[in-house]
């Protein structure tokens, strides 16, 4: 099994990509929705009446506020080394995780979705490593 220091390593990795997602998710919705889920944004003629002319410029910036949180919990515990909470939060994170891969593969494919199901199996091992060792 890998050493305590090496598991706080890797969810300082992880948070830092969290983080960048979540901002690239806060500074560019659209660019976010279409990369990952393969969706447009909105266009001037799309109208109010559009049931989805507002929901990327809404709600993919609440995914990049989520994500930017979770980041910032996890290099805040590794920072005070709170190992066990780390691996809590971790643990959590990983349930995010996987309903991200489950998006990300019902919109873009199983092949697509095959990346963030894979961060999800390592962010469960990290989470289970953090919580169980104590060294």
């Amino acid at each position: 099994m890998l050493s305590t220091s090496t598991l706080t390593h890797l969810a300082v990795a992880a948070a830092v990509v969290y983080r960048f997602l979540g901002v690239w998710d806060l500074l560019a919705p659209g660019s976010a929705a279409r990369v990952f889920l393969g969706l447009r944004s909105p266009s001037p003629k799309d109208t109010d009446d559009d049931a989805q002319s507002d929901a990327i410029p809404t709600l993919v910036p609440m995914l990049g506020a989520r994500d930017v949180t979770v980041g910032a919990a996890i290099l805040w515990l590794a920072h005070e080394a709170e190992t066990h909470a780390l691996g809590v939060v971790v643990l959590s994170a990983s349930a995010l995780n996987f309903v991200d891969a489950w998006a990300v593969a019902r919109r873009r494919g199983a092949v697509l979705g095959a990346a963030p199901a894979l961060f999800s199996l390592a962010f469960v091992g990290l989470g289970y490593g953090l919580l169980v060792g104590r060294g």
